[in-house]
């Protein structure tokens, strides 16, 4: 990962959409004997954006991530981070 300045353009989330691109294929997260390939990942994430959308969510707005530790959590949290970026 690089270093990202406060008020950069360039955040994880497209840290995390490069890596889908270049290794769609691979393991990205491995839970508890269940996986997900950067592909399902990805796919996971989009579905959580959608969501977000169709919440009526905005940019700057905050949104809780109260759940136990499961695979599903960074493809909810990279999906949200998709939603309210980039700035208008």
């Amino acid at each position: 990962m690089r270093s990202i300045e406060p008020k950069s353009r360039n955040l994880i989330c497209d840290d995390l959409e490069a890596a889908v691109d270049r290794w769609r294929t691979l393991p990205a997260v491995d839970f508890e004997g269940a996986a997900l390939s950067y592909g399902e990942l990805d796919a996971m994430a989009n579905r959580y954006a959608h969501w977000a959308r169709a919440q009526g969510i905005e940019r700057g707005e905050a949104v809780a991530l109260l759940l136990p530790n499961r695979l599903e959590y960074l493809p909810i949290w990279y999906g949200l981070t998709r939603w309210a970026w980039p700035p208008p």
